[in-house]
């Protein structure tokens, strides 16, 4: 759907059917589960979803990294996307001035996906041609668990999520072995203070440091086993995660327009997929 957040849904659904799909076994359950990921892709024709071009500075930063994503999944799914790379042509200059309103794990990301896309980067990407892209980020300022709030935890998670590639790559070459070390400490802690918090979001963070403690190792750490029985006690009785009351009133409108409650059930999705089935 078009708007602030749109393509970043599309993204993150799309996502959770390629992880799906790339840990399922049973021909049947594959078959329906491309389906669904086909079904997805065709949300991305015409000129209503390629709008980059004329949509506004606020809706151009929140899904332009995920406008690269979803051409990633469906090149990875196999689609045609040579009409999608038409378009991303289109807005390249306008994407690359864009750069300099990104932090250092965004820039991180786009970087990869102008490599992977063959496109030329701007004077700012390319400092990531070296593998160290989090010098500047949140695991590099070594803060303790209890300094760790609001978006600082977002900033972490994200960096590992960049340097694992979303889940496709098994390992990563960003982090040093003290990166991993903080890391592994500090993770445990962040997972114990979400799970105390009360907040009515806390699964969406809670997933996301989930996901990062299997990524770096510590699957069998006993707090990620505890953090996956708290998820699964969450769950609502339609099988989503999220309660979507609490966090109009405490977010208003933005939990409407965001669709805060589509990315709590995308991220504990994810986070359960690779507990339990990353090899």
């Amino acid at each position: 759907k078009v708007g602030v957040k749109g393509k970043k849904k599309l993204g993150e659904a799309m996502a959770v059917y390629e992880l799906a799909m790339q840990y399922e076994d049973d021909l049947r359950v594959l078959v329906r589960l491309r389906d669904r990921f086909s079904y997805l892709a065709t949300k991305t024709r015409g000129a209503e979803y390629h709008n980059l071009g004329s949509c506004d500075d606020v809706e151009f930063k929140q899904n332009s990294m995920s406008y690269l994503r979803v051409l990633r999944l469906m090149e990875k799914g196999g689609f045609d996307v040579s009409e999608y790379r038409v378009e991303l042509n289109k807005v390249k200059r306008r994407m690359d001035a864009h750069m300099l309103q990104r932090g250092p794990w965004q820039q991180a990301m786009f970087a990869k996906y102008y490599d992977e896309f063959g496109l030329d980067k701007p004077p700012i990407l390319r400092k990531f041609d070296s593998k160290a892209t989090s010098a500047a980020g949140g695991v590099s300022k070594r803060r303790r668990a209890q300094d760790i709030k609001g978006m600082d935890g977002y900033e972490i998670t994200h960096e590992v999520f960049v340097a694992y590639d979303y889940g496709f790559a098994a390992d990563q070459e960003t982090f040093s072995h003290d990166d991993i070390t903080y890391l592994l400490n500090t993770l445990p802690e962040l997972i114990i203070q979400q799970m105390k918090s009360g907040n009515p979001g806390a699964t969406d963070l809670l997933g996301e440091y989930v996901t990062c403690m299997v990524f770096l190792g510590g699957r069998d750490h006993l707090v990620t086993a505890r953090a996956i029985d708290h998820l699964l006690d969450k769950q609502n009785s339609d099988g989503s995660w999220g309660k979507y009351g609490d966090m109009e009133i405490s977010h208003g409108k933005y939990a409407t327009d965001h669709r805060v409650y589509l990315h709590n059930t995308h991220v504990v999705l994810q986070a359960l997929h690779e507990y339990f089935r990353r090899p």
